[in-house]
């Protein structure tokens, strides 16, 4: 016995090393039960840690429990093992389970130092679940089916006393998750489905039958044939027409306003003796109490404030993991959580700085706890960046374990490209299969078609979550989607049809709609479309709280794309940074268009438009904002915007040579899903002479409202445009810009189109 609590024998003392009454010993235990004993899983003999510091001889890592996700290789009913390597014994198992061959399994596992060997404990069904009146499909010897899905073996099924199942019979089955042939679960036990039925009715008398007497009776009912004669015990109630004059007005209902006598409490007569077990009092702590020394010289720890073990909180059905959560954003998770939808998609429409992907972390978890026993989510992405995100996010929650989670990855990338943070959850090539079986599997859309390559039948996940929808092909959507079940699986798609969709280089494919996001493509059906109330709550949820920009920069964005139900809710001393700025023709409105007419060029052979004096204007704002003498705004908050590779390049030599190369230079498309202090957009194209009607002509890039869209909505407090004014006005979404700015009066620069003017008088 260990501190006359917990139990061990020599079988779990590592090294076989002799152990004596008084020895300090280190030791991993469970408890046998809820109100059992401990048992050591294993036994390790120390040196005193009073006399040499607090140092083990086992090392903190071989100490930790580590989690384990496995399947079951083989079971002896003495023990067996998980993947081939981790033994686990009998009495370590789930009250009442008996494993076999295939099932998947969670547990925790320790390391033997000696023999460096793994052995698990507190193994457990990955995931189990009822199905109640289900039918026996087939039966092969002593082997079975139900349901046609759920495999059940007679040699380790539970079924109650002088029962056998029949093809044919009706029954209700606990299944765990295991992999037997062609089939994903295992009937643990199995009981026949008892139907009872009780026929209660009214009727008049008839045939001269005279009752004997009010109330209940039985009544034998014989039913005689040719050869035989069946009888039956019919439960009878003769009511009279004077009971329901009697019958009461109100229901009853109880109180408990009874007067309990309370028990006397038990006295003790004697006093009973009370001993301390023996303990060899260390010679450094002896010392130090018979010299009265300070006491934490020997032992540093018991000046600790709050010491206390770390601990997670712990997670509470009804509530919310992020308390932070607005109204739509709530909404949103219960509808998912109540899959009213299914089996259609579910869209969450998340405009830009809406804090879409905090609502789909906080779904996951939902989804995680409150169906701890069934589902299992797979989470997908266009991207490996996005993928990365949502797995950080996770892991931040604090609510999942090292077993919970897995981040597949295509076999071609990098390790030194995966987040250092994300590494310990990262499974590629042999390892995928075992990965699909983690509660949580996070990866692109396409690395989820090597879930199809292994073989995992349509089904095996109960919901998918697809992360910025709208920038995934729609082929890229249905690969996710294709392994989850089109009867019971939950499908959520988030992202925002408003801004820029996927990229697809060939003009042939996007011309037939290749473009064209699953996303996009559902918004624009009639039963996912807008109506004059709105977007039906069921099939679509809109978050309208932005955290992102000054309600300035919002308000035409929010009244162009998004019928203006954007809220400013974004931080006051962030949004509100830069309203004093200097060089803001109106104080408190951060919002500036620099009229430039320059010139469009081109060099060599190279077909990308750049223009040198709205480089150079890029240029002088950058310098006036990180270069200013008092609160610079840093390089790394300030982005800028060119529609064209060219000026980009142009850019960032000119920021180059006055030291301010960490400022970001890019496309729009580059910039989509980011946000900034500061966007200072070059607009370039500049040629007047051009009278054509067509606005991609003219415009080129720019003539897209969606990368219009994306290229005004990223600022968080200034948002500068250096353009020229003449040309950009033949387009709707610049030309509602303009007036904006006009009649706001953040306009300078050139002399502005005369068509302004007018708006302004």
């Amino acid at each position: 016995m260990i501190d006359d609590a917990i139990y061990f024998t020599s079988g779990e003392v590592l090294g076989g090393v002799p152990l004596k009454e008084g020895d300090l010993v280190n030791c991993i235990a469970v408890r046998d039960g809820s109100e059992g004993g401990w048992k050591a899983l294993r036994v390790e003999k120390s040196a005193d840690a009073w006399e040499d510091g607090g140092k083990t001889s086992l090392e903190a890592d071989i100490m930790q429990l580590r989690p384990l996700v496995g399947i079951v290789t083989s079971f002896d009913g003495d023990g067996g093992y998980i993947n081939q390597t981790t033994y686990f014994p009998s009495h370590s198992l789930w009250e009442g389970y008996e494993p076999m061959k295939g099932d998947w399994v969670q547990a925790k596992y320790f390391i033997n130092p000696n023999q460096w060997t793994t052995q698990a404990h507190s193994v457990v069904p990955l995931r189990y679940c009822r199905l109640d009146q289900v039918r026996v499909t087939s039966i092969y010897g002593r082997s079975g089916v139900v349901d046609d899905s759920v495999f059940f073996s007679l040699d380790s099924l539970l079924l109650p006393a002088r029962y056998e199942p029949s093809v044919g019979h009706l029954v209700n089955l606990v299944m765990v998750e295991s992999s037997q042939s062609l089939y994903s679960w295992r009937a643990l036990c199995m009981a026949p489905f008892s139907q009872r039925y009780q026929l209660q009715f009214l009727t008049e008398s008839c045939l001269g039958n005279v009752s004997r007497g009010l109330g209940t009776c039985a009544e034998l009912l014989l039913l005689h044939f040719s050869s035989f004669t069946i009888g039956r015990r019919l439960k009878v109630t003769v009511r009279s027409e004077c009971e329901d004059v009697l019958q009461p007005s109100v229901p009853y209902t109880p109180t408990d306003n009874r007067p309990v006598a309370a028990k006397s409490p038990h006295v003790i007569t004697r006093r009973l003796p009370q001993f301390l077990p023996n303990y060899p009092v260390p010679h450094a702590l002896r010392d130090c109490v018979e010299t009265q020394s300070d006491v934490l010289v020997v032992e540093p720890c018991l000046g600790e404030v709050n010491c206390a073990p770390p601990s997670k909180p712990l997670p509470t059905k009804g509530h919310f993991f992020n308390p932070d959560l607005n109204p739509p954003q709530k909404e949103a998770v219960k509808r998912i959580l109540a899959g009213e939808c299914r089996p259609l998609p579910y869209v969450l429409f998340g405009p830009p700085g809406t804090g879409k992907t905090i609502t789909i972390i906080e779904a996951i978890l939902q989804v995680h706890i409150l169906d701890a026993i069934y589902s299992r989510v797979l989470v997908c992405t266009p991207s490996n960046s996005a993928a990365d995100l949502i797995c950080i996010r996770l892991h931040n929650s604090g609510f999942l374990h090292a077993a919970s989670l897995a981040r597949v990855n295509a076999s071609c990338r990098q390790n030194e490209s995966i987040p250092e943070v994300l590494r310990v959850y990262s499974r590629a090539g042999e390892d995928i299969r075992q990965a699909a079986f983690h509660r949580i599997v996070v990866s692109t859309c396409s690395s989820a078609g090597m879930f199809h390559n292994i073989g995992l039948p349509v089904g095996h996940f109960t919901h998918l979550f697809l992360d910025e929808a709208g920038q995934a092909t729609e082929p890229e959507s249905l690969i996710p989607m294709s392994i989850v079940s089109e009867r019971d699986g939950q499908i959520v798609l988030a992202g925002d049809p408003c801004q820029l969709g996927p990229l697809v280089k060939s003009k042939i494919a996007s011309a037939f709609g290749f473009g064209v996001s699953l996303l996009e493509r559902l918004m624009a059906n009639p039963l996912y479309s807008r109506q004059d109330w709105g977007y039906n709550p069921k099939l679509v949820t809109k978050l309208v709280y932005n955290y992102r920009s000054h309600e300035a920069l919002l308000t035409l964005p929010s009244k162009l794309f998004y019928q203006g139900e954007l809220c400013c809710k974004g931080p006051r001393p962030i949004v509100d940074s830069l309203c004093q700025w200097k060089n803001l023709p109106k104080k408190g409105f951060p919002l500036l268009f620099h009229g430039v007419r320059g010139t469009e060029m081109r060099e060599g052979n190279n077909p990308s438009w750049f223009n040198p004096v709205e480089a150079v204007q890029v240029m002088l704002y950058s310098c006036q904002l990180a270069k200013k003498l008092y609160n610079p705004v840093h390089a790394s908050d300030i982005g800028v915007i060119a529609p064209y590779k060219k000026q980009c390049e142009k850019i960032r030599v000119l920021l180059g040579k006055v030291g301010l190369s960490d400022i970001k230079v890019g496309s729009v498309e580059e910039f989509q899903g980011q946000e900034f202090l500061v966007i200072i957009l070059s607009t370039v194209r500049s040629s007047e002479s051009l009278q054509s009607d067509d606005l991609k002509s003219t415009l080129g890039f720019l003539a897209n409202p969606k990368r219009f869209n994306v290229a005004i909505t990223r600022p968080k407090a200034l948002l500068l445009i250096v353009g020229n004014p003449h040309i950009l006005i033949r387009d709707p979404c610049f030309r509602a810009l303009l007036e904006y700015c006009y009649i706001n009066e953040a306009y300078l620069g050139c002399d502005p189109p005369s068509c302004l003017q007018d708006v302004h008088t």
